[in-house]
C-alpha cells in the first residue's frame, strides 16, 4: 500500500454537508440521527477539524445518549446535549492532567497556537534554551495524553509533536469552552 498523504482538513461548511449526506445515504426510513450537521460542525471544531476524530466522538456521544435515554427528536436540544456532553468529557479529560505543571502547560499553550503540531528542535520558539530542557514538559504532556510524538517517515532523524484529540478537547476547556 502506498503512503498516506496529508491533506488539511475541509472546511467546516463542506463538513457538514457530508454529514449530511452521509446520514441521507444511510438513513433508515424514519430514524433520526443523534448527531445532526450543527452537533457535528461543533465537535469538528472543538477536535481541530480532524474529520475521523469527529466521527469517533460522534459515535461515543450516540452510544452515551442511548445507554442514558437521553435521545431527542429536538435539533436544538441534540446540540444542548452535544455541548454538555463534551463539556463533561473535557471536565473528565482535564482531571487527568494533574501531573502538567505550568511550564508545560505553556509549551501546550504554544503548541496550540502553532497549529498542533511542532518538532522539538523548535525548542527556541518554546522559550528553551536546548531541546533537552524542554524534553521534560514534552514528556509531561505525552504522559497525560494531550501530545504524542511521531517520526517522520520521509526523514526517520525528524520526529514531530502532535497535540491528541484528547488535548484538543482539554484545550477546549481550557479556553473556557471557546471554539475556533
Amino acid at each position: 500500500m502506498a503512503e498516506p498523504i496529508d491533506i488539511k482538513p475541509i472546511d467546516d461548511v463542506s463538513a457538514e454537508k457530508a454529514l449530511l449526506k452521509r446520514i441521507e445515504v444511510y438513513s433508515m426510513g424514519e430514524a433520526k440521527a443523534p448527531v445532526e450537521a450543527e452537533g457535528f460542525g461543533h465537535i469538528y471544531r472543538i477536535g481541530n477539524r480532524n474529520l475521523r476524530n469527529a466521527l469517533k466522538y460522534c459515535e461515543d456521544f450516540s452510544l452515551w445518549a442511548y445507554l442514558e435515554g437521553n435521545l431527542t427528536e429536538d435539533s436544538q436540544d441534540k446540540l444542548k446535549l452535544i455541548e454538555a456532553w463534551m463539556a463533561e468529557t473535557a471536565d473528565r479529560y482535564e482531571q487527568d492532567t494533574s501531573g502538567v505543571g505550568n511550564r508545560a502547560w505553556r509549551v501546550f499553550d504554544d503548541l496550540i497556537a502553532q497549529g498542533g503540531a511542532a518538532s522539538p528542535s523548535e525548542y527556541e520558539q518554546f522559550g528553551y534554551e536546548t531541546q533537552q530542557a524542554m524534553r521534560p514538559q514534552l514528556k509531561l504532556l505525552e504522559d497525560a495524553n494531550l501530545i504524542e510524538s511521531a517520526i517522520d517517515e520521509s526523514d526517520k532523524r525528524r520526529r514531530t509533536i502532535v497535540v491528541t484529540s484528547r488535548g484538543w478537547i482539554v484545550n477546549y476547556k481550557r479556553s473556557g469552552f471557546e471554539v475556533s
